[in-house]
This record gives C-alpha cells, structure tokens and sequence, in this order.
C-alpha cells in the first residue's frame, strides 16, 4: 500500500481517495443499520441500494490501483519484497492488532455489530485477520504472487490468474477456516487476484489518466447499472455474479471517476487529498466509528438513521484523517512505516541484500 510520491500519478490518488470513502460509508452504513434495530428505525431503501451499487466496483477498483502501483516495484524482486513490502505488511498488521485488541479491553469496539466478539489467540498471532486487516494481508499475499510469477508469459500468468481465483473460492466450501481467515479468502477469490493482477498487467497503460467523453460517460453508468440490476435478479449464484458482473462495475466506476475528477476541480484536489491518507483513514476510521456509536449509545437520543449515517460517517472520515496526519508526525513515521530493525533481523529474513535498490 505504501508508494513513492514521485512515481503517484493523480489520478489514483483520487481513485484511492473515492474508494476509501465508500469503505468508510460501508462501515458506517453497516453500524448505523445495526443502530437502527436497536432502535426500530429502517435504514432509508435508497442508502441500502446505493451502497451495494458500489459495493461492486469499491473494492475491486482498491485493488486495481494497489496492482498498478505495485508493476514497478515488482521488478525490483523477491529480495526487495521481503525487506520492504513483506515487513511493512507484518509490522502494521502486528502493531494496529495489538492497538485494537488493547482498544478493546477498555471498552472501544471497533465493530458495534459484533461488540461483544473478544480477540482470540489466532487474531493475538495473526493467525486470524481481525476485521478489516485482511487487506493488508491480501496485499502482502499478492504481492508476493506478482513477484514470483513476474517472468512468466502473459498467458500463462492469466490462467494462474483464473484458475487460482477459482481454487480460493472452492476451498471455501472445503475447509473450515475461521472468519477473518474466509473473508481473506473469500475476497482474494472474488476479486482480489483478478484486479491486482489487471492492475499490474496494464500499469504502462492505466498509469496516465485518458480523456473523458459525456457519451461514452453515460454509456458507462448505463453498463453499470444493467450489471447492478443482473446482480440484484439473482440469475447466478453470489459468488459467480460477484466476479463476472462487477467487471463491468468497475470499469464504469473507474471511468467515471475520471470523468467528474475532469471537470471538478474540487472534486479532484479533495479525493487526491484523501487518497495521499488512504492507509491512514483504512486503518483508524473503525476507532471513530466504535467510538462515535458509544457517544450515540450513551446519549440516548432517537435520530433519524440518515442523520445517524451521516454523524457516523463524516465523524469517522475527518477524525480519521486528522489523527492520520498528527501520528505521521511520530518518529521515524512509526504508526505507518517499518521501524529500522537490527541488520542481523533482516539479514535472516532477506540474506545476501547487496545490490538491492531500496
């Protein structure tokens, strides 16, 4: 997830910015409806169907982007994968684990739908992704993939591409794994794989923005709102809709991100902003939206649940975004960065360094 600021194009960083904000409205659409129950309020219809329109190009288009930055590094080997990419990856998951689970011991529930839910000892070693860690996982593990398969064809790494997407989703059916350990599973069958790889394969292409046309525009929502509709008939089962129809999705999606991000200014400089911070915002919103969900538990008041959301969700997203900059202030960027670690450390797990490009 980390990346030079000199090779960032803008453009992804506006995608990154309109992705992770439709990660956080997903929470707080998640928390609100439980919320709701509690307080036998309905979750307006539309925000329902909104959310699981971009449901299907949210994540995929996350993944697309990691993947085209993620081409370039990916030359650099697998030596340079475990001394950067490979650390980077078990020191966040390690740190912001063992920040949730203390968060949790003093009454801070990350995920109010499941408060009542104790870190077990396969999320204390990381056995078990604790909710939205799995991400980091998921990178790390594609990343990987990309190295290893890196001289391979084209062809050849298509089919891998396919064929292990399709074995992920059957072992579902086969083994018994914990929750975190499905939902990584789940989500690298479905769509991870796919997406990454696609990111990596045309990066020479997708790096640079394309010009935006009012025509094919809505020919684009027009392709994405027919695959919603297909989704939402259940004419195939969940897991095949999830990834043939938000291919569509997610083309449209990211087109018409580039389509606004083209004529709006602010639009652009906002979500590019947030994009800079998308790590940041991933890895602290769910704090602020534990914490805002008690402030709202306590306080007791009977609100509308579109007030509820947008409490929720515009909270989560500037708290989030404020303490992301304050904790980049700490040394060494210590909350979002490997710590320098004892030569003899890295040696064992990356030996023979010499010559590697940092």
């Amino acid at each position: 997830m980390p990346s030079s600021e000199a090779n960032r194009e803008v453009w992804l960083d506006v995608i990154r910015g309109v992705t992770i904000t439709l990660v956080v409205l997903h929470h707080s659409m998640i928390a609100t409806k439980y919320w709701s129950q509690s307080h036998d309020i309905e979750l307006h219809r539309f925000l329902g169907e909104f959310g699981a329109a971009m449901g299907m190009a949210r994540m995929p288009a996350f993944f697309l982007c990691s993947g085209i930055l993620f081409a370039e590094p990916a030359r650099r080997g697998i030596k340079w994968f475990l001394k950067n990419r490979f650390l980077w990856a078990f020191w966040v998951v390690l740190l912001w684990t063992t920040i949730t689970y203390l968060a949790s011991q003093i009454g801070i529930h990350h995920y109010p739908w499941i408060s009542n839910e104790s870190a077990s000892y396969q999320i204390l070693f990381l056995i078990n992704p604790y909710g939205n860690f799995w991400f980091i996982y998921a990178i790390a593990i594609l990343g990987a993939m990309t190295v290893i398969f890196r001289r391979l064809p084209i062809g050849i790494k298509s089919i891998l591409v396919l064929v292990s997407s399709a074995l992920m989703l059957a072992s579902l059916d086969v083994f018994n794994y914990s929750s975190g350990m499905k939902t990584l599973i789940w989500n690298l069958g479905a769509r991870g794989i796919l997406f990454f790889s696609m990111g990596v394969f045309l990066a020479s292409h997708l790096r640079k923005p394309f010009k935006t046309k009012y025509t094919v525009a809505a020919l684009m929502l027009s392709i994405w709102f027919v695959a919603y509709v297909i989704k939402r008939q259940g004419i195939f089962s969940y897991d095949l809709a999830t990834f043939l129809l938000q291919l569509p999705a997610t083309i449209a999606f990211v087109y018409l991100v580039q389509f606004v991000a083209q004529r709006a200014e602010w639009f652009s400089q906002c979500f590019s902003r947030l994009g800079k911070y998308s790590l940041d915002i991933f890895l602290l919103h769910q704090f602020f939206i534990g914490l805002i969900y008690a402030t709202l538990v306590t306080v007791g008041f009977t609100i509308s649940s579109t007030v509820t959301l947008a409490i929720i969700f515009s909270g989560s997203v500037i708290f989030a975004l404020i303490s992301g900059i304050i904790l980049r202030q700490s040394p060494k960027n210590f909350f979002f960065k490997t710590p320098p670690l004892p030569k003899r450390i890295v040696s064992l797990i990356c030996p023979d360094l010499k010559g590697i490009r940092k």
